[in-house]
């Protein structure tokens, strides 16, 4: 790819020199892939976008007042320190302007009788500086830096907090992850109650988001390296998201084809009460979710190994039912958490009110999501437990949704109505 694949015009009063308030106002364009369609919406409506089981990475970096202004000694000259990267012992990576007069051996005051030796050159042109002070440093520096503000934002901030991310909570960025500015605590909260799992990981934003490109060829751009640090418990989260979109679906997706694959078996086989929990296909299911949960011990990527392949002679062994009755349990566990048999019940009881049955071509049928809850609806009435039953009906069609109709029938005093009948005559 060349730079000049990449020049565009933007006209500078398009460009927001203050976040929207509430920040979660902001405009938003979304994408489709699959059909190319844009829409405009508000960053707010990104809850709507959302679900269940849906995994969001943030980045929880804290930017710090890290532009200085100082002078040299004895000249007096005025210099600008952009702090980048701690090495410990107080030396820091910065960034100097004008960098042609921060030569080795050079010291710079600022306020607050804080002073900096210059020690040397860095490989991105920078400088390796040594701090000298009374005190603490992150006090001293809260006191007399600014926040290092983007070059297309010209107007400084009242409030220091505007170039920071709600979540932000580890200290060490030379600029705001600002994908992350419009999110709301508020938003927050809805997105976590909706099921969405928050993962929090640390980047430290350095010297890079700085430096301009000059490379033509955009693949020649030396990179700077920055800090990041991630826990075992984010790790292992992202993995299990990364394997639940393996081959471009997305968890409501391959759901959806879990639960049609079982309700076709159902039909064919003419189950009976209980029949969901047949293993002799639930062993063939089984095999998506066998890298869905992850140790958090196995956070790497295997490697193709060399050794040469030896083959062995096949024993036959007697199959271990308890080892397949634990893969049953656990697949019907995983079946049970996604849509759990209290919701379906309440969802049920909804549209039963005061009805003994109704006929499940008679539920809301618009989109997927209500497809599902029928599927449940019908694979869930099969139990003995549940507070109505089920009598399968002719095939019938609903807005594009072909499916075998089924009579829902409200169970009294915890049995079906036809039990019911019998003890009552």
């Amino acid at each position: 790819m060349k730079l000049t694949d990449f020049n565009y015009t933007l006209p500078k009063e398009l460009i927001a020199q203050h976040p929207a308030e509430p920040r979660d106002h902001a405009r938003l364009m979304l994408y489709d892939k699959k059909t190319g369609d844009v829409k405009h919406a508000y960053f707010y409506d990104l809850y709507d976008e959302l679900h269940e089981g849906d995994v969001l990475v943030f980045n929880d970096s804290k930017v710090i007042p890290a532009r200085l202004y100082g002078k040299r000694v004895p000249t007096g000259g005025k210099v600008e320190v952009l702090l980048l990267t701690p090495k410990g012992d107080d030396c820091w990576e910065v960034l100097v302007k004008p960098g042609k007069k921060a030569l080795p051996g050079t010291t710079i005051e600022f306020d607050k009788g804080l002073t900096a030796d210059v020690l040397d050159r860095t490989d991105f042109g920078g400088r390796l500086v040594k701090f000298h002070y009374e005190g603490i440093f992150d006090e001293l520096i809260d006191a007399i830096g600014e926040m290092p503000l983007p070059p297309y934002i010209h107007e400084k901030m009242k409030d220091p907090d505007e170039y920071q991310t709600v979540y932000a909570r580890e200290k060490g960025s030379a600029a705001a992850p600002t994908a992350g500015l419009h999110f709301t605590d508020e938003l927050l909260e809805k997105i976590k109650a909706k099921g969405v799992e928050l993962v929090f990981v640390t980047l430290h934003v350095g010297l890079g988001t700085f430096r301009p490109v000059e490379e033509e060829n955009i693949e020649d751009h030396e990179m700077h390296s920055e800090f990041y640090s991630i826990t075992d418990e984010a790790a292992a989260a992202i993995n299990r998201a990364k394997f639940l979109l393996a081959g471009n679906e997305d968890v409501r997706g391959q759901l959806k084809e879990i639960l049609m694959g079982i309700n076709e078996e159902i039909n064919q086989e003419n189950m009976d009460l209980g029949g969901i929990y047949r293993i002799d296909f639930l062993d063939d299911l089984v095999r998506i979710y066998q890298c869905s949960i992850l140790e958090q011990s196995s956070l790497y990527l295997a490697v193709e190994g060399k050794k040469e392949f030896i083959p062995s002679s096949l024993e036959n062994e007697e199959p271990d039912e308890e080892l397949r009755r634990e893969k049953m349990r656990k697949m019907a566990e995983k079946i049970r958490k996604v849509i759990s048999v209290e919701k379906i019940q309440n969802y049920v009881n909804r549209y039963l009110a005061e009805k003994d049955e109704l006929e499940a071509s008679q539920l809301p049928l618009n989109n997927e999501e209500d497809f599902i809850k029928l599927i449940y609806v019908r694979l869930y009435g099969q139990r003995k437990n549940m507070g109505y039953v089920i009598e399968t009906l002719e095939e019938r069609e609903v807005n594009g949704y072909r499916f075998k109709d089924f009579r829902i029938r409200r169970r009294e005093n915890g049995i079906s109505g036809r039990n019911a009948a019998k003890r009552k005559g």
